[in-house]
């Protein structure tokens, strides 16, 4: 009887594991943010081409492009960086640098990322 218990409990903990891990998602960004343009005048081309290159899965190219406009003073951009290092699209997952991008963005004056930091 002891150890049906213990299997049934080591099977419930794997179970709630297993299911938490399942339950991660990815984030995407908001419909509402192409009408927020807190970019530079200097960064928008960059910004428009990496929003080109990660809305057809280019990821490796969008995040290139936006590591460029966010150095033009591109709030979009580091809104898109956060979401690329929160879904681990062409970098490797890293939630800080994810919440380090969403509060630059934020910073730079994106309200819809001051949710995300």
């Amino acid at each position: 009887m002891k150890r049906k218990f213990v299997a049934v409990i080591s099977m419930v903990g794997f179970l709630t594991i297993l299911s938490a891990c399942a339950s991660e998602k990815s984030i995407t960004f908001p419909t509402n943010l192409d009408s927020q343009y807190y970019c530079s005048v200097d960064a928008k081309a960059d910004f428009h081409a990496a929003k080109s290159a990660y809305e057809s899965g280019n990821f490796d190219e969008s995040f290139n492009l936006f590591s460029k406009a966010s150095e033009k003073n591109c709030a979009n951009a580091d809104f898109y960086l956060g979401i690329q290092y929160y879904n681990g699209q062409f970098v490797t997952k890293d939630l800080t640098l994810s919440k380090a991008h969403f509060k630059n963005a934020c910073d730079k004056g994106l309200k819809t990322a001051c949710s995300y930091k």
